[in-house]
This record gives C-alpha cells, sequence and structure tokens, in this order.
C-alpha cells in the first residue's frame, strides 16, 4: 500500500525528459500526462535532430505545413527563442508602468529602504537589516548596483532588474511545466501572466517593476521548482539557487514546505533533500529574525486564526479577483458569479472527460491556489491585493492542467486537431481578456514626480557645503535637509536619504 502510494506521489515530480539544450518553447506532442502514465517511456518526447522542417505526410494543409516548420524553427534554435521571449517580457513588463514611468520613478521600500540603504551602508550591512519581518536579500542585492550609477538613474537599474527577473522567471516555468501542462498554450498560461498579472499593476497594487515585489513571483516560482526534476546538472543548479535566493527573500515560501516534504516522501534523493533543506533554512531564518526581535510585522499586519473568515472573504472577493483582477472597487456582484461559474464549468468540462485533464497536478495547484490565499487573509487579518498574485497564478495552472486537449492522430483531420483545442483555447481568451483589460492602471507610482527632477532639486540643496544629507521624497519630488540617516518617515511619500556627496 505504502508503495502504491509512494508510485502515485513520485508520479507528480517526473524527471525531466527534455534535452539537457533547452525546452523548445513550441513542444512537440507528448505521449502521456503524468497522471495516466506508469511507464516513464510513455512522458518521453521526440524531438527533430535537424533544423530542417520535416517532410509533412500526405493530404496536411497549408496551416499544418506552416506550423510544422515554425515547430521546426523553433525547435531547432530553443536558446535564440528563449532570448526574445525573455527580452518582449521585460520590454512588455515595463510598459506596465504609467506617470514618471518605470524609468523615471522610484516607488516604496525601493526607494525609502532598499535604495537608501544602499547609498549609506555598506553591502553586508544593508543585506543584514531586515524589514517588515523578513529578510530581503534579493531586493537589497539589486540595490547594490542602482546605487553605484548615477543618482538620477537609480529607476533605470531597479526597474529593469525587476522587470528581466519578471521574465525570467516566467521562462523558467514554461521549462519546469513541460512534464504536466503537455501543450504549448496550457504552459503559457502557466508563465506569461508573470510579467502581464491581472492583479500586477491596479489602483491597489503596484506589482510590476519593483524590486521589493519580486517576492511573489518568486514564491510562485518555486511552487514549479519543488515539481520540476530537471535532467542537466546546470538545471538542477539554476533550481536550487533560485529556490535559495526566494527562501531568503520572501517569507510566503512557507507555505510550499509540505510540498518539498512531499516530494521528498515520492522521491528520497540528494536533490530532493537539497531542496527541502535550503527551503526549510529560508523560513527558520526569517522565524529566529521574528523570535529574537531582529525584526517584526507590527503595525503592518492584524493576524486571526478565524480561519472561516478567511474562506468566506476567498469566496467573495478572493477568487474573483484572481480571475478578473482589480479596479476601483471589489468586483460587482455579476463578475463574482462569472468567475465562479467559469471555474465550475471548467471543471464540468474535465469530469466529463471531454479533455485530458492531469487530475494530480490540478488538484495539488488548486489547493495551494486557496491555501495560500486563505493563509494570506489569516496572517494579514484583511484582503490585500499583492497577495492574490501568487493564487492567481495557481489558479490558471490549475485550469489549464484541467484542459487539455484529448490526443488525437497525426492523420486526423484540421477540423478534429483544433476542435479538441477549443476548451483550453476558450480559457486562453479569458485569462487573456483579464489580462488587457488590467494592463495598465493608475497607482500611487502613477502619481509620483520624475524622479530625475527630484534629484535635480536634491542638488541645488546640497549645493550648500554645511549640508551633508538630502532628504529626496521618491513620490512628492521634494528635497529637504536632514541629518538624520537612522529613520525615515513617510515625508514627502517613500523618502530616500542621500549624502550630498553624491550629488556634487
Amino acid at each position: 500500500m505504502n508503495e502504491r502510494v509512494g508510485s502515485r506521489v513520485a508520479t507528480l515530480f517526473p524527471v525531466d525528459a527534455q534535452p539537457a539544450s533547452g525546452a523548445p518553447l513550441i513542444p512537440r506532442q507528448r505521449t502521456g500526462s503524468p497522471d495516466e502514465a506508469r511507464d516513464p517511456a510513455d512522458a518521453t518526447i521526440v524531438e527533430p535532430k535537424v533544423a530542417e522542417a520535416p517532410v509533412p505526410p500526405a493530404g496536411t494543409t497549408g496551416v499544418e505545413r506552416l506550423w510544422e516548420r515554425v515547430v521546426a524553427l523553433v525547435t531547432a534554435h530553443p536558446r535564440v527563442v528563449a532570448a526574445v521571449a525573455v527580452l518582449l517580457g521585460t520590454a512588455f513588463s515595463l510598459t506596465r508602468t504609467v506617470g514618471p514611468g518605470p524609468l523615471n520613478s522610484i516607488f516604496a521600500e525601493d526607494a525609502s529602504v532598499f535604495l537608501e540603504d544602499a547609498l549609506n551602508h555598506s553591502t553586508w550591512e544593508a543585506l543584514s537589516r531586515p524589514h517588515n519581518g523578513y529578510w530581503n536579500t534579493v531586493p537589497r542585492l539589486l540595490a547594490e548596483p542602482a546605487s553605484w550609477v548615477p543618482l538620477e538613474y537609480a529607476p533605470v537599474v531597479l526597474s529593469t532588474s525587476a522587470a528581466l527577473l519578471s521574465a525570467l522567471m516566467a521562462l523558467g516555468v514554461y521549462i519546469a511545466s513541460g512534464a504536466h501542462l503537455r501543450h504549448w498554450i496550457a504552459r503559457c498560461l502557466a508563465a506569461v501572466p508573470i510579467v502581464m498579472a491581472p492583479v500586477g499593476e491596479t489602483m491597489a497594487s503596484t506589482m510590476a517593476n519593483n524590486v521589493a515585489t519580486l517576492q511573489f513571483a518568486a514564491v510562485y516560482t518555486v511552487f514549479w521548482l519543488l515539481l520540476w526534476t530537471p535532467s542537466s546538472r546546470a538545471g538542477r543548479v539554476v533550481a536550487i539557487a533560485t529556490v535559495v535566493a526566494s527562501a531568503a527573500s520572501a517569507v510566503l515560501t512557507v507555505t510550499l514546505i509540505p510540498l518539498a516534504l512531499l516530494r521528498l516522501y515520492g522521491r528520497r534523493t540528494a536533490y530532493s533533500v537539497t531542496l527541502a533543506l535550503v527551503l526549510l533554512a529560508g523560513t527558520a531564518a526569517n522565524g529566529i529574525a521574528n523570535l529574537t526581535g531582529i525584526t517584526n510585522r507590527e503595525g503592518i499586519s492584524h493576524p486571526t486564526t478565524d480561519v472561516w473568515w478567511a474562506l468566506g472573504l476567498y469566496v467573495d472577493g478572493g477568487l474573483p479577483h484572481a480571475m478578473f483582477g482589480w479596479r476601483e472597487a471589489m468586483p460587482t456582484a455579476q463578475l463574482r458569479v462569472l468567475a465562479w461559474v467559469l471555474v465550475i464549468v471548467v471543471v464540468l468540462v474535465a469530469v466529463l472527460r471531454l479533455t485530458r485533464p492531469a487530475w494530480l497536478f490540478a488538484a495539488v495547484a488548486g489547493v495551494h491556489h486557496v491555501g495560500v490565499l486563505v493563509m494570506s487573509f489569516m496572517l494579514q487579518g484583511g484582503f490585500e491585493m499583492r497577495y492574490v498574485l501568487i493564487p492567481e497564478l495557481l489558479l490558471f495552472a490549475a485550469l489549464a492542467a484541467l484542459l487539455l486537449p484529448r490526443r488525437v492522430e497525426p492523420t486526423a483531420p484540421l477540423g478534429r486537431k483544433l476542435l479538441v483545442q477549443v476548451p483550453l483555447g476558450a480559457l486562453a481568451v479569458v485569462i487573456a481578456a483579464s489580462c488587457a483589460a488590467n494592463y495598465r492602471q493608475d497607482t500611487g507610482r502613477s502619481y509620483s514626480k520624475p524622479w530625475r527632477d527630484a534629484v535635480a532639486a536634491a542638488r541645488q540643496v546640497c549645493a550648500d557645503p554645511a549640508v551633508e544629507r538630502v532628504s529626496i521624497g521618491s513620490m512628492d519630488g521634494s528635497a529637504r535637509t536632514t541629518t538624520d540617516t537612522s529613520d525615515s518617515p513617510l515625508r514627502g511619500g517613500w523618502p530616500v536619504i542621500v549624502p550630498c556627496s553624491r550629488l556634487r
């Protein structure tokens, strides 16, 4: 019995069958799913070994021949396609920030915590300063190069770094999802929303192009890395390094400890042990910091143990927001109903076997979707839009897993091939419409003054030789004299205290 359970659990963590050279962005048809294949050979993938398109069988249409050529091209040059995809994702993310723009504005902790500490402390001192109840390793590391360039261009470094890392995480999720989501559209639904999530840039949340909020996408990426078993050493090194960096920067990785332990039960390997240990180490570091008083979340959150209240908030607003994002108010009653109807329809389509659902993965992603969101409500004591990002991405992945197309013979008519992809295509249209509706909105960052104007005003203040430091309001563009480097109250809106030596 235990062996049977262990074998079933192991199918949730299949060994990557793709070649070490990289994963094509448009994968070839696979021959099974983790829920259906017991023989590892069923989960293999056949890649063309030459760049030339295969000779199409007699009777294929022009559309099919064109598609085969696209697949062959992408398969032959996976690294080039991946690099282009990352650059496009980075550029897309940067276009989401309105107002002065991501290259001429800096927001929240990026300004008055990470950049300020990088300007006023050594690298080690800055890294050893936790904030808001946990360590912030990656954001602080990214703030270091931002402190090396002329101050006017600090937002360029920070915003571009955040956008680039978001795009890289999307690529990582696309590759890691190949063993579970065996269709390129499904993999895109799991990966692309990282850079265009409906809850990403709204009046209630500023997620894009901020190093402080990279932690949310990182937690979702770690979810996929815990399911992925790379076939190459380089893949394993990258995965472990990503988990280490995320656990050292995001307290919410604690929600993934059960998954890491489940992996350890299903696959008792040194790699599984390493993933579990580094995840536990990050959690322990944050726990020790709070228990010893090095940091805390007093005044930030108001935890509650009322799980029924949190579940009610999930039903009423959590899932609807995850599906449709946020504008100026909570979703209307019609949108609440529509969100739940869509989820129920997807489940019914899968139950009726109109698709080829990956039930085990969908269940795991669904449980994490609900669990992470409910836990966030309980930890915060209220609804915080930024915490919806992780559950939103998990929801999209779970729904995509339920709508994987049924298999058809290669010689089947084009109409038949397209018909089996209608459910997944319809879901893609809904998610794309939600992302488009929330593509660019006003946020707190939208109303900030241009950063370069604020730096110019600070230079004028520092023209007085008696002034040693200046406080630059990252939101209102103000420049004030100050001698205080230990405290940064919200005067001027997320101010940055800068040594005048950097401006003379």
